[in-house]
């Protein structure tokens, strides 16, 4: 959930600095590298750390939640735009 939440974040972010000129190749594209990137340092700092547990499941939830977030921004966004574009 966490990571669905930062990718969500990431790409506002991103869209928004697109918004304002500057060059952002792809926000959503992005957004999920970042918020994947983010992960595996997460779990690997895990690895580390007496009291935690490195699995490499929890690096494909991340990811998962990742895609999963920014699909559902980008369908709504999407959706938006045409049922506006309706009116």
């Amino acid at each position: 959930m966490e990571y669905g939440v930062v990718a969500i974040l990431v790409h506002a972010a991103l869209t928004e600095r697109k918004r304002n000129g500057l060059v952002v190749p792809n926000p959503a594209v992005t957004a999920i590298l970042m918020t994947c990137a983010l992960g595996i340092v997460d779990e690997s700092v895990q690895y580390f750390l007496p009291n935690r547990v490195f699995d490499l499941r929890d690096m494909l939830v991340n990811v998962l939640a990742a895609i999963m977030a920014i699909a559902a921004v980008t369908a709504l966004g999407w959706a938006r735009s045409k049922w506006s574009a309706q009116d």
